[in-house]
């Protein structure tokens, strides 16, 4: 085996991080984006003339089209704010969605200690794997970071060159040159292709493969939402015509999130999307972080691990979000000039993934991105921190996702955390053997019921063969045990939600105008009965047992009183509510002043509710988007569904009343 030796003792950390929190609309107050442009996805078949008079309206132009996307990165009019920009497209009928060009950055941290060389190495047992196989000159890896010195000793015999000379993409420049002026991009480059058995520097998992090289990042570790798409956007072309590309590595994350970077992935399902998990040691589940988090077959993220198999201090997690475990403290590797030194951070953990794919295709030239991705899920080391942080508790090895004979692996991805009767949810779970998908996978109920669920590319299941069964359906209980059960193991978890009352509002009513009000609860066991238990409702009024406030007012004033639910077990929860009666008709308004958070992936409900006018009410969006997710009933006025990504959306409700009277007001959500 190769010997390893150091030129360079310089310890660093590198953190990977994107600025703000946002969905496909309005950015975040705090997000950091480029002013003065935009990123369009254009609805199907508006193309040419329709994208020119779009321009011509609002006194835009293309800066430059990504075709294969239907998307465009728009120059404002001078002067236009970005924020209104975005209402305004949104608006137009050409347009599917409007959105920021996120800014992304790398910040460098020194490390306090010194590790040593090429540990990880050993840990994943990459030296037994070797005997099987170092690799292959056909296998292509790309990178997508802040490119690559391909001039190093220790990486040019492994550095894709096309047949013009070239090595890759300048995404900055727009040129064939993507020449690394940072060292972040080198050192993966050098993690995941470092050359072996030549007598010097560092070995990668793969001794032969071919990196190419895609830069974004420019010398200080930043880069725009728009290159990131151009870069992938290279690769796509190039497997389009003939290259062997496998994966990309993409060690660079954070909270932003694009909805044009998330469909640029998904266009290349072929490829794998290997990304780091993210460095503020915080929990991928409640504050999710991108590219990672996207819910994307190709996609898989990577924790990193430190030389005890302990969970890096930094390193982000997610019981459902997070992949696998993989080296990523004190890892030596390739930089600038010839050199090396030592990185941390999930950046340095990711390429250990991504060069264990290669070594995989060079073994299996027939293997597909579903099985190679398999293989590195079912086939790692079961390591006890892990076990609660990641999806598969397991750290790679190397060996043992090359030799694979049977290793099972069944894991819950997602399921109500929380329960609402009659609102749809989601059922999923990675269900493997090895390579391979493994099912049939069940999911048995509290009532005994039986789910099936399905890996057939058939909504909503998302890609078929790839070990990820799903389906929806409708909870008839507000608790609820989860069995899922396949062929490869069996996880069981249970939903409990306590009994609320949901309702912390009532719309006004007005003298001798009919009323109606639902009330709402959650929680316990459905079906509910309601009961007044003090207080005294408006004359006219009266509460049903379903929980129906009715009737016709007679009286004007404030009438305050408690209502009581009873779950089907006989659970109780109490509220104190207030209906106001006015004297007369009222001007028409929304009376909705601010709306509750939202929780990521949890099921949402919360009405609208408005004054005046003549009833029946029909509400909508006239501008703004509501968080992915979400939908509003135009008769009822409910904002409702299961919010996919945290942000805070910016929109203007709309209400028009039975005599097309109209009035608006401009609200945001946050999901959390």
């Amino acid at each position: 085996m190769k010997r390893i030796w150091m030129v360079l003792v310089a310890v660093v950390s590198i953190v990977l991080m994107t600025s703000g929190v946002g969905v496909a609309g309005q950015p975040a107050p705090h997000a950091e984006y480029k002013y003065g442009e935009l990123i369009v996805k254009y609805r199907p078949g508006k193309s040419g003339e329709a994208r020119t008079a779009l321009h011509q309206r609002y006194g835009s132009q293309k800066i430059r089209e990504y075709p294969e996307y239907a998307l465009e990165q728009v120059k404002l009019r001078a002067g236009q704010s970005v924020q209104e920009a975005i209402s305004i497209f949104e608006s137009d009928d050409a347009v599917e969605y409007a959105e920021p060009n996120y800014v992304l950055h790398i910040n460098v941290v020194p490390s306090d200690s010194y590790w040593p060389s090429l540990w990880g190495m050993a840990k994943i047992s990459a030296p037994a794997a070797w005997d099987t196989t170092t690799g292959s000159q056909s296998v292509v890896i790309g990178t997508i970071d802040t490119g690559i010195d391909y001039t190093h000793p220790d990486l040019a015999a492994n550095v894709w060159t096309g047949t013009d000379g070239s090595h890759g993409y300048n995404a900055i420049t727009h040129t064939r040159d993507p020449k690394d002026d940072n060292g972040h991009g080198t050192h993966v480059a050098g993690t995941i292709g470092g050359v072996g058995n030549n007598g010097s520097g560092v070995v990668g998992v793969n001794w032969q493969v071919k990196i190419m090289a895609c830069k974004f990042l420019d010398a200080t570790g930043s880069g725009y939402t728009t290159d990131a798409i151009e870069c992938l956007s290279y690769f796509r072309n190039q497997k389009a015509a003939g290259v062997n590309i496998i994966a990309t590595n993409n060690s660079w994350g954070g909270t932003s999130y694009s909805q044009a970077l998330s469909d640029a992935i998904n266009a290349q399902r072929d490829i794998l999307f290997i990304a780091a998990a993210g460095n503020n040691a915080t929990d991928n589940d409640i504050i999710a972080s991108f590219p990672a988090n996207y819910e994307l077959p190709n996609v898989l993220a990577v924790a990193a691990t430190d030389s005890v198999d302990a969970l890096a201090t930094f390193s982000q997690y997610g019981r459902r979000t997070v992949d696998v475990g993989a080296p990523g403290v004190g890892i030596y590797s390739t930089l600038l000039n010839g050199s090396y030194g030592s990185y941390s951070g999930t950046s340095m953990a990711t390429p250990h993934v991504t060069g264990l794919a290669g070594l995989i295709k060079a073994q299996t030239p027939g293997a597909d991105w579903r099985t190679i991705k398999n293989l590195l899920l079912a086939t790692g080391d079961n390591i006890t921190p892990l076990t609660t942080k990641t999806l598969t508790g397991k750290r790679i090895n190397a060996f043992t996702a090359m030799n694979c004979v049977d290793s099972r692996l069944l894991a819950a991805i997602q399921y109500p955390k929380t329960i609402y009767v009659g609102v749809p949810a989601t059922l999923s779970a990675l269900s493997i053997n090895c390579g391979n998908s493994s099912g049939p996978v069940t999911v048995a109920l509290s009532s005994g019921e039986i789910i099936v669920l399905d890996d057939d590319g058939i909504a909503p299941d998302v890609a078929a063969g790839d070990g990820i069964f799903t389906t929806t359906y409708t909870p008839i209980r507000s608790s609820e045990t989860f069995v899922f059960l396949s062929p490869a193991g069996t996880e069981t978890i249970g939903t409990t939600a306590p009994l609320t009352i949901s309702t912390t509002s009532l719309a006004t009513g007005t003298v001798a105008v009919v009323y109606s009000q639902t009330l709402a609860a959650s929680g316990g066991i459905a079906p509910y009965t309601w009961k007044l238990t003090s207080g005294s409702l408006p004359g006219g009024l009266s509460l049903n047992s379903s929980g129906v406030i009715s009737g016709t007012p007679s009286v004007a004033g404030t009438f305050t009183f408690t209502v009581t639910v009873i779950d089907y077990k006989g659970t109780t929860a109490a509220k104190s509510l207030t209906i106001a009666i006015a004297t007369a008709p009222l001007t028409l308004a929304i009376t909705t002043v601010s709306l509750p958070n939202a929780t990521q992936y949890v099921a949402y409900k919360s009405t609208l509710t408005g004054i005046g006018g003549t009833t029946p009410y029909t509400w909508s969006l006239s501008s703004g988007k509501l968080p992915t997710g979400l939908s509003l009933g135009s008769s009822t006025g409910v904002i409702s569904g299961t919010p996919r990504y945290t942000g805070i959306s910016y929109f203007t409700i709309k209400l028009k009343d039975a005599k097309g009277t109209t009035a608006t007001k401009y609200l945001s959500l946050k999901v959390i």
